[in-house]
């Protein structure tokens, strides 16, 4: 999640049968709920043999396709881009609150207003993520518009500092 990275060594199913991700329909960027006992190894912290108690399936979208999509407010997508100005007149871009910027693929820009500072996170809390012009980032989305806007509201996911 947004707040950080754990081991998960091995997957239940609801009956408590051993299971791998893929076999229960996993795939990366899918939103899982755990439970778990943890455990350490050579003293890492770890899930072991978690009980997947909730699955949330996220489509990976590039930003055109994004743009391309009608608005849907209950529909979140998966995205990945470069955080920068956004090029929209009305656009603000807000580091440190709200989380409103430009995110750039090799698709496009697309308008972000507002992310939380995590998937369970807060709003006006963005400048708890350290995620800077340049970084490249990951969040969860609908997209809607405002005006004349397309835009993205959405939830941290993870970010990859510019080098």
């Amino acid at each position: 999640d947004g707040t950080g990275e754990v081991y998960v060594y091995g997957v239940l199913d609801a009956e408590g049968n051993p299971k791998n991700f893929k076999s229960l329909g996993l795939k990366v960027g899918d939103e899982v709920v755990l439970q778990s006992v943890k455990t350490t190894y050579k003293g890492t912290p770890q899930m072991k043999n978690a009980v997947v108690v909730e699955t949330v399936a996220h489509e990976v979208k590039t930003v055109a396709e994004l743009k391309a999509l009608p608005d849907d407010k209950s529909t979140y997508y998966l995205v990945t881009g470069t955080v920068c100005h956004a090029e929209e007149a009305s656009a603000k871009f807000d580091l440190e609150q709200y989380g409103n910027f430009g995110l750039k693929d090799e698709t496009g820009t697309i308008y972000v207003y507002g992310v939380t500072d995590a998937l369970d996170g807060v709003t006006k809390n963005f400048a708890a993520t350290g995620v800077k012009e340049g970084d490249t980032i990951t969040i969860l989305a609908y997209k809607t518009s405002y005006k004349d806007t397309i835009e993205l509201v959405g939830k941290f996911i993870k970010k990859e500092s510019a080098e």
